[in-house]
């Protein structure tokens, strides 16, 4: 029943036969632009080369003890002149150094085998367990604590100070081992602030 009703309410609309098309729309008149106001001066109201014929015109370079004086009121005989600034001494010429031959590395001769050893970089007390940086004899840096081991250079760490680093040297000798002790100092000390 609700579709029959549906049905007889959409009752269809007569065409008008027009079909759509597009309206015209015109807006108001416009007015004549007006035109530009001639300007005053080379650049607008504002004459930039003002200044310039001022300068030709035959007042020149103005005195700056004679600008101060008038800044402040005051006659130009009022104001201190300073004292003219000394000339520049020469400036030393160096002498000459020997021309020194650049050592040459000749490849037929090996390099001397030159080994650095173990440094200590810096020390890290701060933290827990203290820490150093190692600086190691191939170059590499190497953070280690209390007990670290560094077997290729046969050391073992065995504590850490202000500034310093104890190690044991151990070396290989037959059944047994040979133990030195050294201590390394910091190549960095750290700059120490005492805390009251």
């Amino acid at each position: 029943m609700l579709t029959l009703l549906t049905l007889l309410a959409c009752e269809p609309i007569p065409s008008s036969g027009r079909m759509l098309e597009p309206v015209r729309v015109t807006g108001p008149a416009r007015a004549p632009a007006a035109a530009p106001a001639p300007a005053s001066g080379p650049q607008g109201d504002f004459d930039f080369e003002s200044e310039d014929r001022e300068g030709a015109s035959g007042e020149g370079e103005q005195d700056p003890i004679a600008l101060q004086a008038r800044l402040l009121g005051l006659s130009p005989d009022q104001v201190a002149r300073p004292a003219p600034a000394p000339e520049p001494a020469p400036a030393p010429t160096a002498p000459a150094l020997p021309a020194v031959a650049a050592p040459i590395w000749d490849p037929s001769r090996p390099l001397p085998d030159v080994q650095f050893g173990v440094r200590v970089l810096g020390v890290l007390l701060d933290l827990q367990p203290p820490r150093a940086i190692i600086g190691l004899p191939d170059g590499r840096e190497q953070v280690v604590t209390p007990g670290a081991m560094l077997p290729a250079e046969g050391l073992v760490v065995l504590a850490i100070g202000r500034d310093a680093v104890q190690v044991a040297r151990v070396t290989p000798s037959g059944f047994y081992a040979r133990v030195d002790t050294e201590t390394i100092r910091a190549l960095y000390p750290q700059q120490g602030t005492t805390a009251p």
